[in-house]
């Protein structure tokens, strides 16, 4: 074997320095945490991680889900590092969502109570699931049938104002109404447009300085996958790869009797109106696509 120079704090500065110029980043992995050991006996073992898996945006982009796992040494003084691509899962509808740049409009609020005020033959959460549902199905419909595609009315109003400014020019006696009127509704399209992508691209993020840029995305993906468990290890190196009830029932409890009594407790009316109106605006929305902004504008 032929040794090279080892490496010193400043050669390793440098290399770190290197990866992070690059936007490079260290894979988490499972199996062994060393990849290298010099196979000597006793107290002269030496155990390193000299072997790692670089990867960057563009190839998370490609691969969300893959897995690096240290396999077993053989006849090697190294591991093999084994990189696998679990199957994506398979592409679902697309969901409601509820857009803030509907608010603009009066039509919203009439939807939402006339949709609402309708009758529910049950009980009171049902009933408010039942009418979530129907407002759901009404703005679903009124805005394939009004909005469409917000980028077009804009494109639409842009043009429409352009020519009726290139026909007032002409005129002797121009209509500033409709030219009022136009210039009103392209201000509208664009203030649509403007709340729409700051829906798009999570606002909490641009409050806080950081731009809708590669970093976000990386950042974004790459902790979707970390939260991915894999494995269970106990205490006594007993490993669960697989989630079942034998792995949850290993789980500690954390919640004592007298927090899981005040839990169970039914919140009231002042309770409900604080945690509601505390949303973020632009809070990700539940299951049923209606986030924080929906429920403090009707």
């Amino acid at each position: 074997m032929v040794e090279g120079p080892s490496l010193t704090q400043e050669t390793g500065i440098l290399l770190r320095r290197a990866v992070d110029d690059a936007g490079l980043i260290d894979v988490d992995f499972s199996g062994n945490r060393f990849t290298w050991s010099n196979n000597q006996s006793e107290n002269v073992r030496t155990w390193a991680r000299l072997d790692r898996a670089l990867y960057n945006a563009d190839w998370l982009r490609s691969f969300p889900l893959f897995q690096v796992a240290h396999l077993p040494r053989s006849n090697s003084d190294h591991d093999t590092l084994m990189i696998s691509f679990p199957c994506s899962p398979p592409p679902c509808l697309k969901s409601f969502r509820f857009q803030r740049m509907w608010c603009l409009y009066e039509d919203f609020q009439n939807i939402v109570k006339t949709t609402w005020d309708s009758e529910a033959s049950a009980s009171p959460m049902i009933s408010i699931l039942l009418k979530l549902r129907k407002v759901k199905q009404a703005l679903k419909t009124w805005n394939r049938e009004s909005f469409e595609n917000v980028f077009t009315k804009r494109k639409e109003d842009e043009q429409r104002l352009d020519q009726l400014e290139h026909s007032q020019q002409d005129s002797v006696v121009p209509c500033l109404e409709e030219d009022f009127f136009a210039q009103n509704s392209l201000a509208r399209w664009e203030l649509a447009k403007e709340i729409f992508w700051k829906q798009k691209v999570c606002n909490n993020w641009l409050r806080e300085g950081d731009c809708n840029t590669k970093f976000f995305h990386l950042s974004a993906t790459d902790r979707a996958r970390r939260a991915n468990i894999k494995e269970i290890k106990l205490e006594d190196d007993t490993v669960f790869a697989q989630q079942t009830e034998t792995m949850l029932a290993h789980i500690p409890i954390s919640i004592s009797d007298e927090d899981n009594s005040f839990l169970l407790n039914p919140p009231t009316i002042e309770e409900v109106h604080q945690a509601v109106f505390s949303l973020p605006s632009d809070s990700t929305p539940g299951p049923d696509g209606f986030g924080g902004a929906f429920f403090k504008e009707i």
